[in-house]
């Protein structure tokens, strides 16, 4: 089985699929059911799940893909509203026949994806998996430092867009370092790595951006079916939340598990699984500990 990221070619390496006049990249790999669907984090796409997907690969079917405007798929004509963005995942299933029933697997932004998704086809849905979900309705007390780490983010972006724009951002990688470069990509060929530098990609994160209010405003009155299996997979402590709360740890632990807490609160089959390092560690070093729960719950399920 190839490692579709090491491939010299900027060809995806999965299907297009057309699904209304424009195409969303689909990657697929394994065979045997449950399906297992993984949708990405903020700013992530198929590539996110590189280590992840050839694990599950090798006793289960298993799918990621590409949102409009990332990776390889085409720029959407309507807004990034969960709704849409759901709209096209059906189709991009019907179309490619890749069938369920799924075990869902959501990292990010992505469980806002699982829950919508659980909540239209619980039918088609026999468990979900939440990798440091986003949390549409935080505790009081970590508004501030979610606050500011959005910001500091944004603002980054907006810098290496303009810097895009104008062919820069390679040479301000190179010369600056991390202060430019995307974090996670040191393992990746150059070819894809130059994808992350062009302007198109920015405008693709800015284009989520836009809806974000309103997508956490429908995740928090929609109503995730409490008879689906779920299982919640989180860093002990994020490196943001903790360099915010720099003296007072113990206050952020207990902020954070509220946070938690409401997340098992979903499922009256629930099951927390924490980590230490920070979040994006769990689809890279930590790796093991994700398929680890994948398996298991797939292992549930077949019994």
């Amino acid at each position: 089985m190839s490692d579709f990221w090491t491939l010299d070619s900027r060809l995806p390496p999965g299907q297009l699929v057309d699904v209304g006049g424009y195409r969303l990249h689909q990657y697929t790999l394994g065979q045997g059911l449950p399906t297992v669907l993984l949708f990405a984090g903020d700013f992530g796409w198929s590539l996110e799940w590189r280590h992840i997907q050839l694990m599950v690969a090798e006793y289960t079917g298993v799918c990621s893909f590409d949102r409009a405007g990332l990776g390889w798929s085409d720029p959407a004509p309507s807004q990034r509203r969960l709704i849409n963005i759901i709209d096209e995942v059906q189709i991009l299933l019907e179309r490619s026949d890749f069938r369920g029933p799924y075990l869902i697997v959501g990292y990010g932004f992505g469980s806002h994806l699982s829950r919508v998704f659980a909540n239209l086809f619980p039918e088609e849905v026999l468990g979900v998996v939440l990798v440091n979900p986003r949390d549409e309705q935080p505790p009081e007390d970590i508004l501030p430092a979610l606050r500011s780490e959005d910001r500091k983010v944004a603002r980054m972006n907006r810098i290496r867009y303009a810097l895009a724009q104008l062919g820069l951002l390679p040479l301000a990688a190179k010369l600056l370092g991390n202060h430019f470069e995307l974090s996670n990509c040191h393992d990746l060929p150059a070819y894809i790595r130059t994808m992350f530098y062009e302007s198109s990609y920015f405008a693709g994160i800015f284009a989520e951006r836009e809806c974000q209010t309103e997508n956490d405003r429908l995740v928090f009155h929609t109503k995730f079916p409490n008879n689906i299996p779920l299982v919640l997979i989180c860093s002990a402590m994020p490196v943001w939340l903790s360099k915010f709360f720099v003296e007072d740890r113990d206050h952020a632990q207990e902020v954070w598990q509220a946070s938690q807490k409401r997340f098992l609160q979903l499922s009256k089959q629930s099951e927390l699984i924490t980590y230490d390092g920070d979040e994006d560690e769990v689809l890279l070093s930590q790796s093991e500990l994700l398929n680890n729960a994948i398996q298991k719950m797939l292992a549930g399920m077949r019994e």
